[in-house]
């Protein structure tokens, strides 16, 4: 803020920053009592917290030689909670001893000194002023025995040049501490505080695309299963440019070529085609998608949440009014401000579900824990699963539909089917997937059967009841005591309403009631059943049901919504592989499940 004024109301500044030298480690203990005393505490607590420093011994130990013990004289301790609240009294002291007339005037607030622990800042208007300031923090540090590291320290002298209406960066001003010369920076020059990187005419640009270019190489390079790039990605790299994108100065075409660089970087990494939906990569797990976030919403997002904190300082500040009403005009789409993390989730997540792959997803964000194996980067997938599941979550395996957008190809199924050859089809219908489809049901049915185990005495796989309507065979009845589960596994089509179908399995198999209290001797029946889209989406009532009988605790929906995936990629590959074709005369089977 001070230096974009002062250069564009060409005004003159002096602002010099000072480097102090292992500052922590040698803050004597008498600056540390007197600074004490200063602030006010009870005589007891500073006698209480100079005997800790007193008595504190170390010792030096190698091997089987140890040395006598040792008494620090000066530092304060490492990793005490209390270190830093007494740090920042003794800064604290040199702050109030600078006078109020040095400094700069913006917006009717006055600016001298700015410090974050032992690193400072100091500005003035005049170069006497600023002068004044440094030989005063000098003579106050080296009283606490800190000493100012003059190689690491600069100074910037802004000059203004009213007839011409410009300020220049003038390096023969230059400003002395302790004696030392300290280094003027020239305009092109840079130099970084708090981590982000400053010219003499404001933040610098630029180097956040490097860094990103850079750590993107390094994960493409490294041994790692995909997910295990992606959750490196995710909690990692870009939280990385946070600070940096947040505090510092970015265009909006910057974040989205940063976009860009991450979308083609997880593209590559997953094998997903160039027409996946950009919403899939960035919309959350929990809505269906990789929960890589955007820079181009989220940082304009965390900015404005930064700034809105400092609600006193907007109500002064004309710059911070300036930069929040940039922020929200940057978060602003058609009609609609997105000026909230749900906003923005819920920006995405509908992207995502309107586009023609990712209809299918739409009920994702009803069960949340299904989507773990996405985000946790374990090793519940191969690599190879992992990809092939993702790419099939987005309807983005090489089906004859799928590879024909736009172009005037052959679209029926490569199986003689009488049908568009379609993700769906080939998962749910195609005659060649019948036996894949009837081994993902029955690796369904396994793993549900050693979870009732763990908790019901017995536990009976297709049973038979005939009835006046035919024969019936649910998958799973399980007994404990006077009370029966019947649990039934469906895996439905993509464009099925999971609620409905998880309602027409209860009913189904309801008339069975009377029969199964006969035959199992219990008085209680209950039914329910483990229903999935073959994306992979758990319907929220048999989740919910499944859980609440403590048949899968919540981490284990993802395992069968993994499963089921993993059944979907077992039928496309044997689709694939299988050169038969369907004889005109014969009829489709539905297939199980």
């Amino acid at each position: 803020m001070i230096l974009r004024y002062h250069r564009q109301n060409f005004k003159p500044l002096y602002l010099a920053s000072v480097d102090v030298a292992k500052a922590f480690d040698c803050v004597t203990h008498n600056a540390i009592r007197d600074t004490l005393k200063t602030k006010g505490l009870p005589a007891p607590m500073i006698d209480y917290i100079a005997n800790v420093y007193e008595r504190s011994v170390t010792r030096l130990a190698c091997g089987n030689w140890e040395s006598d013990p040792i008494h620090p004289t000066c530092g304060v301790k490492q990793g005490d909670p209390l270190s830093p609240i007494i740090f920042n009294m003794i800064m604290d002291r040199l702050i109030r001893q600078i006078p109020p007339e040095v400094g700069v005037e913006i917006g009717g607030k006055h600016h001298n000194v700015f410090a974050f622990a032992d690193d400072l800042i100091f500005v003035a208007s005049t170069p006497t002023g600023l002068q004044q300031v440094l030989d005063l923090a000098s003579t106050y540090l080296a009283k606490c025995g800190l000493n100012i590291n003059a190689t690491k320290s600069f100074t910037i002298a802004i000059r203004n040049v009213p007839h011409v209406k410009k300020t220049v960066v003038d390096c023969g001003t230059t400003f002395t501490c302790s004696g030392q010369k300290l280094p003027a920076l020239r305009r092109p020059d840079e130099w970084k505080y708090l981590g982000v990187p400053f010219t003499p005419e404001g933040c610098s640009q630029g180097i956040e695309i490097e860094q990103l270019n850079t750590e993107l190489s390094k994960l493409s390079r490294a041994p790692l299963k995909p997910q295990q790039r992606l959750f490196a990605l995710r909690v990692m790299v870009l939280p990385s440019l946070y600070h940096l994108l947040t505090l510092g100065n970015t265009t909006l075409s910057r974040l989205k070529k940063i976009d860009r660089l991450v979308r083609r970087a997880v593209k590559g990494w997953l094998d997903l085609p160039h027409d996946v939906p950009s919403a899939y990569i960035h919309a959350k797990a929990k809505d269906g998608g990789l929960s890589i976030p955007s820079m181009r919403w989220q940082m304009p997002l965390m900015r404005l949440q930064r700034l809105k904190s400092y609600t006193n300082e907007v109500a002064v500040s004309p710059y911070l009014t300036q930069e929040m009403g940039r922020a929200q005009r940057r978060l602003r789409e058609g009609t609609v401000d997105i000026d909230t993390t749900a906003k923005l989730e819920q920006r995405w997540a509908n992207l995502l579900h309107a586009s023609v792959d990712g209809q299918a997803l739409k009920e994702s964000s009803k069960v949340p824990q299904q989507h773990q194996w996405i985000t946790d980067g374990t090793r519940l997938l191969s690599g190879r699963d992992f990809i092939n599941s993702v790419k099939l979550r987005i309807n983005a395996m090489p089906t004859r539909s799928r590879t024909s957008r736009g172009r005037p190809k052959e679209r029926s199924c490569r199986a003689g089917c009488n049908a568009v050859e379609t993700l769906n089809h080939v998962l749910q219908q195609c005659h060649r997937t019948h036996r894949a489809r009837i081994e993902r049901h029955q690796a369904i049915v396994s793993y549900t059967t050693r979870a009732l185990s763990k908790i019901y005495d017995t536990v009976d796989e297709e049973p038979r009841f005939i009835t006046t309507e035919g024969l019936r065979k649910p998958d799973i009845i399980a007994r404990s005591g006077r009370a029966a589960l019947l649990l039934d596994v469906q895996v439905v089509s993509e464009r099925a309403d999971l609620e409905e179908a998880h309602k027409r399995k209860v009913e189904y198999y309801k008339p069975l009631e009377d029969a199964i209290r006969k035959r199992y001797n219990v008085q209680e029946v209950a039914f329910s059943s483990v229903t999935l889209s073959c994306r992979g989406i758990w319907s929220k009532t048999s989740a919910q049901n499944s859980t609440d009988r403590h048949i899968f605790r919540k981490t284990e929906l993802k395992i069968i919504s993994s499963r089921t995936l993993i059944g979907g990629l077992n039928s496309f590959w044997r689709f694939n592989r299988t050169t038969s074709a369907l004889r005109t005369n014969r009829t489709n089977r539905t297939g199980v499940g």
